[in-house]
């Protein structure tokens, strides 16, 4: 994956180059302006790790079996010793995915909640139980606007410990947004890029403005501090918030551009 990664950046470099002279042959979703973000091997790697670990999961529909988990989950948060850095008060039980995972030959759940207040709705807490539904750790991810600088800002934290702070240098936007580059990005899939420049060209220009924007937070959600200390050997819990936000097939799409 970190060979990928290299290979990736070093070819972004080139294309977003290339890019500013062919702009206007390539189409761009939901783009108020053609700022460009950088797509660094970080980014990649990141969307990466989600799609292999979208590929074994699926979302629990059962309505009964979604409650039991939800309940589970509750029963954990209202521990005095379950630390929430984003509060309590600003959980949203009303936007909760459950995801089932088969990983390493063991079924890991998350219970994916969101976190609202005055947090960007791309905020998040995951916790994560075994095949037992025994409660094994959880991950929170805030993002939120540095006031000082109007830019978003993304701490990670794994069972209440900071694993990683960053300043981005992506200009914060509203909620509504976001949601319009959430959109932009799972209209990739329903592109088709063959393996030569023009197709790179042209997935590079889906990922400009809002949708580039958006893309560089999510990857951000999946630290790379998590790879050095995962919930468990096998999962990292703080990028199940990236596949529920765009989902698991949408994902896949966005490598598979990465890829032309």
């Amino acid at each position: 994956m970190k060979k990928f990664g290299e290979k990736m950046f070093s070819m972004f470099l080139s294309l977003l180059l290339l890019f500013s002279t062919v702009a206007g042959t390539s189409r761009v979703y939901a783009n108020e302006s053609n700022k460009v973000y950088p797509i660094t091997s970080e980014i990649a790697n990141n969307f990466a790790e989600m799609s292999e670990i979208a590929a074994k999961s699926y979302d629990v529909k059962d309505e009964g079996i979604k409650s039991a988990y939800i309940e589970l989950s509750k029963n954990e948060i209202e521990n005095e010793d379950f630390v929430v850095h984003g509060n309590k008060s600003n959980l949203n039980f009303e936007e909760i995915n459950v995801v089932k995972m088969n990983l390493d030959g063991s079924e890991y759940t998350a219970v994916n909640i969101s976190i609202a207040g005055e947090y960007s709705t791309l905020s998040n807490i995951n916790l994560l139980f075994n095949n037992n539904n025994e409660f094994i750790g959880y991950t929170e991810t805030l993002i939120y606007n540095n006031p000082k600088t109007n830019k978003f800002q993304i701490d990670n934290y794994q069972n209440g410990i900071l694993l990683e702070h960053k300043e981005t240098s992506i200009d914060f936007m509203s909620n509504e947004k976001i949601k319009e580059g959430i959109q932009g990005l799972k209209e990739i899939k329903n592109q088709t890029y063959t393996r030569s420049v023009g197709s790179t060209v042209a997935c590079l220009g889906a990922l400009l403005g809002i949708n580039g924007a958006v893309a560089y937070i999510i990857a951000g959600t999946c630290t790379t501090a998590c790879s050095a200390a995962p919930v468990t050997g096998a999962v990292c819990a703080a990028c199940i918030g990236g596949i529920c936000a765009i989902g698991a097939g949408d994902i896949a799409g966005i490598v598979a551009c990465f890829k032309s």
